[in-house]
């Protein structure tokens, strides 16, 4: 099954079609990408996201009450990358959250996109794992201590989470991570080369690596995976996202 994307009449009453082949490719990429034609609403985003057994929106500071937020610059805080125009390095969503209210999978629906930039590329976290694995077991270990990376909840050092990259709740792998984040590594030889390693999978040449630019009624629905974004220029590039702190139902 090539990863493109999957044509949907309407999101917010899917076919049993529809719903079996964006499970399709949730289980093989753990991402679909999707297209539709009809005017979404950030309710319609929830109605779809209920198609796969999500109904309770993670907690976000700044979604609206529906828990879907609105990312476009000028309607956020100018410092938080995903509301403004600055490029996004590799990243897990919720990456700074505690470690019992991790974001396990989320859709982001574009409604208007950038008109230069705003590229954003993908991968499973699922082969990454598998890749940096099959480079030296003790990476893939060393990444699963609890004591490997801090992160912040509130952009303040004092603050850091600290915790495991790779776990396996409910014997599905999940991951936490952020390259461009405030935070802090264990200092430890096996450690750091994890690290570098990983960063050569994320950033050589990767085949399972998808990047794409999403149009008008384009959108992406997952299991919380590996993803970055290019800058991209003006500000009228406006996206819908909401959040899950569990993964898809059949996948």
């Amino acid at each position: 099954m090539p990863f493109e994307p999957i044509l949907i009449s309407n999101i917010a009453a899917m076919t049993c079609y529809e719903i079996a082949k964006i499970i399709a490719s949730v289980r093989i990429f753990n991402m679909a990408l999707y297209q539709t034609e009809r005017e979404v609403s950030p309710e319609d985003l929830l109605l779809f996201a209920e198609h796969f057994g999500l109904h309770a929106p993670s907690d976000y500071k700044f979604a609206e009450e529906t828990g879907v937020a609105t990312l476009q610059p000028g309607l956020g805080p100018e410092t938080s990358r995903p509301h403004n125009n600055q490029e996004l390095d590799w990243h897990t969503d919720g990456y700074y959250n505690s470690l019992t209210h991790q974001v396990h999978s989320m859709i982001v629906h574009c409604v208007t996109p950038a008109d230069e930039g705003g590229i954003t590329s993908a991968i499973n976290h699922e082969d990454a794992y598998d890749m940096l694995h099959a480079i030296n077991p003790e990476y893939t270990q060393a990444l699963e201590a609890d004591d490997v990376y801090g992160n912040c909840t509130k952009g303040k050092l004092a603050d850091l989470i600290w915790g495991p990259v790779f776990t396996k709740p409910n014997g599905r792998l999940h991951m936490r991570y952020g390259a461009y984040a405030r935070g802090e590594w264990k200092d430890d030889p096996v450690v750091n080369a994890a690290r570098k390693a990983l960063d050569d999978i994320l950033n050589g040449p990767n085949p399972n690596v998808h990047t794409f630019k999403m149009d008008a009624g384009q959108g992406i629905i997952c299991n919380n995976v590996l993803h970055r974004r290019t800058s991209f220029e003006g500000d009228q590039r406006k996206l819908y996202r909401v959040r899950y702190e569990q993964r898809l139902v059949g996948t």
